[in-house]
């Protein structure tokens, strides 16, 4: 599964991404953003080595794990299709989607 298709499927919910260039947090009006095309940052370490992902590389990455807390979702995601043999998704998730 994609990220595309992960964000696609929880409207209006807020995102904790882990990509392999670091770590973007999204609001569910951010994310509809990345969703239409539009750049995200994502922070490596710190403020400091903050940069803009491109949306369209950011939405191609394989969902590798997910896990829902309180307000949002935290991913772990990959742009290595191999890995997405390996997904683990939380029991949670396998009952709100179909895989």
């Amino acid at each position: 599964m994609t990220l595309r298709d992960f964000i696609e499927a929880h409207p209006n919910e807020a995102f904790d991404i882990m990509t392999p260039e670091g770590r973007a947090m999204l609001e569910p009006r951010q994310a509809e953003k990345l969703l239409e095309g539009k750049a995200v940052i994502v922070c490596a370490n710190g403020p400091k080595k903050a940069s803009y992902a491109d949306a369209e590389e950011l939405l191609g990455y394989y969902v590798c794990s997910a896990y829902p807390t309180r307000n949002l979702w935290r991913l772990t995601v990959s742009y290595d299709p191999i890995e997405r043999q390996n997904a683990r998704f939380s029991d949670f998730m396998k009952r709100r989607i179909s895989l």
